[in-house]
């Protein structure tokens, strides 16, 4: 039978020159847009892939990916936070030996949200 995981997250928006970052604090999992929405979404694929990956090799799901940075939490509890929250979508079915998307069930049904934003 499949475990049910909530992951809860918080993510830090930078810009870095003409870039927008998104940094996950409790993993550190990051990535860049040329927008804030553009980076969120993109966050919102690496999120969902390192997930992908782990359940595939049988592992819980980003237990091996450590914190961010402390310059990042620093950073973000200075940051402003913005009135919206990401839902992070998992695929109902995850990963074969050779794409993404499988018939099999996940070891693991993760429902995963960005439930704070903070720009800095």
């Amino acid at each position: 039978m499949a475990r049910t995981i909530r992951l809860t997250v918080s993510v830090l928006l930078l810009k870095e020159q003409e870039t927008w970052v998104a940094q996950c604090l409790e993993h550190d999992v990051a990535a860049q847009g040329d927008s804030i929405d553009e980076a969120l979404d993109n966050f919102g694929a690496v999120f969902t892939g390192h997930v992908m990956l782990d359940v595939r090799e049988g592992r819980e799901p980003l237990t091996d990916i450590p914190q961010a940075p402390k310059v990042y939490w620093d950073r973000y509890n200075k940051g402003s936070r913005l009135d919206k929250t990401l839902p992070i979508r998992m695929p109902e079915r995850l990963s074969s030996k050779d794409d993404l998307i499988s018939a099999a069930p996940p070891a693991w049904m993760v429902s995963a949200m960005a439930q704070e934003l903070r720009v800095f």
